[in-house]
């Protein structure tokens, strides 16, 4: 697989960050971290089409996964822009989150620890949009 555009990765651990950012330069893309949800709804705020998708931690202090996916939701809505692609990424397993989810949208999910497979199998999902 080979990617392109810039993803970002949101996780309050630094091994995480280091490792997801790593595998997706493996795969062509760049690469901005966030180390908690505050930073990701800033960056996401001050250039909101930068990112082709944004690889989000579920369970952070501070704002979870699912308060900052549902704060970009809200601001997307009101600024009338199209969904950004959100993979969440946990420990939990993804039945265990999708309850979480409600109607919140994501293009897919992660389950922690991942492979350099996980993360193909996950970008799969990339490629199917561009064709």
């Amino acid at each position: 697989f080979a990617g392109s555009g810039e993803a970002l990765v949101v996780d309050d651990d630094r091994v995480v960050r280091t490792v997801a950012s790593a595998l997706l330069l493996r795969r062509g893309f760049r690469v901005a971290a966030a180390p908690n949800g505050l930073a990701a709804l800033e960056l996401l705020a001050d250039e909101p089409e930068r990112f082709r998708f944004v690889l989000l931690d579920l369970t952070m202090p501070g704002l979870s996964g699912i308060e900052v996916l549902r704060a970009l939701r809200e601001r997307e809505r009101l600024e009338q822009r199209p969904p950004a692609t959100v993979f969440l990424m946990s420990g939990y397993s993804e039945l265990e989150v999708s309850n979480d989810l409600g109607e919140l949208a994501v293009a897919g999910f992660l389950q922690k620890p991942f492979t350099l497979t996980d993360v193909d199998r996950l970008l799969s999902v990339l490629r199917t949009h561009a064709e």
